[in-house]
């Protein structure tokens, strides 16, 4: 390996990034959670908590969906960097366990340079 960042050491860099924000964002999360609780232990109705409980499951949700992508462009990049170091697809699905047929589709996902488009959406033939 060179002394360069190729796409999987960026997407791990990423990853540090989004795992020490969202570690932050998890600790306000778990006060408010706790906060929440003792509110309910001290009589509060369930009725009662409806927008605090709204807002809290809104940032945990959030937060959540944050790291999945992450983890998902890591994932891409890693396969797409086994790739590039010469195994086959099939030899990635193995190595990863995987089909062969799940890292096709984690490529369609990525554009040519790398970059996730995410959600595995598909493309019309017209954009092809």
């Amino acid at each position: 390996m060179t002394g360069r960042q190729d796409a999987l050491s960026a997407a791990l860099d990423n990853a540090a990034e989004a795992a020490e924000a969202g570690a932050q964002e998890q600790r306000q999360t778990a006060r408010a959670a706790r906060a929440l609780a003792h509110r309910r232990n001290r009589g509060a109705t369930a009725t009662d908590l409806k927008a605090p409980l709204l807002a809290f499951l809104a940032v945990f949700t959030t937060s959540a969906q944050r790291l999945a992508a992450t983890a998902g462009a890591v994932r891409r990049a890693w396969v797409g960097t086994l790739l590039a170091e010469g195994l086959s697809t099939r030899q990635v699905g193995s190595f990863l366990g995987v089909s062969h047929q799940r890292i096709s589709v984690l490529l369609r996902e990525t554009h040519p340079d790398g970059v996730s488009r995410g959600g595995g959406q598909r493309r019309h033939a017209t954009e092809r």
